[in-house]
């Protein structure tokens, strides 16, 4: 298994993941214990109780077209996004963005906390142009998130909001149904620390000019 991985700016070793008092083969019943929490783990994804591991090869080619057009949409309809979002909602896509460091000129910037500075530099950024939201919460309830988003959007265009939320419930699905906003779902069998290979990670790599096809395919080869 490949365990070290050389990115432009970015590097992961994992070659002493299972150093743990000489690693799980030097002991019989961590083996056995590894061994039947894997294959619980397994059938709980069997099942589809559990959404994550396998969701790189269940999403449909339909979703991953949708994500592309809504990129392709609004960067051609605006100069810019804000995204927002925080923990689960956030950090993997911004990790990911910065990792693979693309060259597309497609300004993004990400509100993930509400205090003063931060808000500033958002609105600074909101008024510099025509730009896009990108509004991420798994419950559609996040504080934070939709706080940020109140109090931003009088500087923005409803035309260029995008919901990224859960498919039936929560304040932002309630918000997309009245406002017919464009919205992506989060799979409810999916925790939001483990969404980044859903619509919440996709769509900001396409939108900041990553081949989202490319990302879904290295991960279905790990």
């Amino acid at each position: 298994m490949k365990t070290r991985y050389d990115l432009k700016s970015f590097a992961l070793d994992m070659e002493g993941l299972w150093q743990r008092h000489g690693g799980p083969e030097s002991n019989g019943a961590d083996a056995r214990m590894l061994e039947t929490g894997w294959n619980r783990f397994r059938e709980k994804c069997k099942q589809k109780k559990i959404g994550f591991f396998d969701w790189p090869v269940d999403i449909s080619e339909t979703e991953v077209e949708q994500i592309k057009r809504l990129s392709a949409h609004l960067r051609s309809e605006f100069d810019g996004a804000l995204l927002f979002g925080i923990g689960g909602s956030y950090l993997g896509a911004a990790c990911l963005l910065n990792a693979l460091e693309s060259e597309f000129a497609f300004p993004l910037h990400w509100v993930s906390n509400t205090d003063g500075p931060s808000i500033e530099k958002a609105v600074m950024f909101a008024r510099a142009g025509n730009r896009a939201a990108v509004v991420i919460s798994k419950s559609g309830n996040t504080i934070e998130t939709l706080s940020a988003f109140y109090h931003l959007s009088q500087y923005l265009d409803p035309k260029g909001f995008v919901i990224i939320t859960d498919p039936a419930s929560g304040e932002l699905r309630r918000l997309v149904r009245k406002y017919c906003w464009e919205s992506l779902v989060v799979p409810p069998n999916i925790g939001g620390r483990f969404s980044v290979f859903t619509a919440v990670g996709l769509l900001p790599l396409a939108m900041g000019g990553i081949d989202i096809a490319s990302v879904l395919d290295a991960t279905r080869h790990c």
